[in-house]
């Protein structure tokens, strides 16, 4: 995916590749806490999340700096 920026004064534009933080798979947590949670897509400024909590499935986004990675290992322990 690749990122436009406008070069101010001019009618160039610059394309630069767009790197994500997180990829798909990456599980995450909010940096306050809470479960830990699936990453299903990611932009430049939001995460998307995806995680089940008393067999319910739920789903949203969040701004990438409010999640953290989490190591996976940690993650099921806390699942169990």
């Amino acid at each position: 995916m690749a990122e436009v920026k406008e070069v101010l004064g001019t009618n160039l534009l610059l394309f630069t590749k767009f790197e994500p933080k997180y990829k798909v798979g990456d599980i995450v947590q909010l940096r306050s806490g809470g479960p830990p949670m699936t990453v299903v897509g990611c932009d430049a400024r939001e995460v998307h999340l995806r995680w089940f909590v008393d067999n319910h499935f739920h789903g949203e986004c969040q701004p990438i700096n409010a999640v953290k990675e989490v190591r996976e290992d940690a993650s099921l322990q806390t699942s169990r």
